[in-house]
């Protein structure tokens, strides 16, 4: 692929690489999944290695009524942080097997009141007690 003049080779592109060691003071989680058309099933899996290659934790999970290949990925990569939280590892690299252009991502921290709408709706939750789970377009009236 050519980007700004320049030749971009996307990781699928790239062969007998191996498997790219994590810096130390990280650990890599790497991400697996099988999904079925047929069945609209997932299977995702994830396992935790550290910088030396020794393996620390994995896991494995189902997902149903999975529509399409890209969900399949995306329900995997967003588990496995989901995951990596949980367990509170804070420097992660994680890794995918082709499927979803992860590189259009992208994640910023803002501070203050930057972010104080998404912290406003988000504390509804805690302070108002409203644990329903909803999508809106636009904002809260209460906003």
């Amino acid at each position: 692929m050519i980007r700004d003049g320049e030749v971009v080779c996307r990781p699928q592109c790239r062969r007998n690489v191996g498997w790219v060691v994590p810096p130390r003071q990280f650990v890599k989680c790497n991400i697996g999944m099988k999904w079925s058309n047929v069945k609209m099933e997932l299977g995702a899996a994830w396992i935790l290695i550290n910088s030396e290659g020794t393996l620390l934790l994995h896991s494995r999970r189902s997902f149903l009524r999975v529509w399409t290949k890209d969900e399949a990925y995306y329900l995997s990569l967003a588990w496995a942080i989901e995951s990596m939280v949980s367990l509170r590892c804070q420097r992660v690299y994680f890794a995918i097997e082709g499927g979803m252009m992860l590189l259009e991502w992208s994640v910023m921290k803002e501070i203050g009141d930057m972010n104080r709408d998404a912290r406003l709706i988000a504390s509804s939750v805690v302070n108002g007690d409203k644990f329903q789970f909803y999508v809106a377009r636009g904002y809260p009236s209460w906003l």
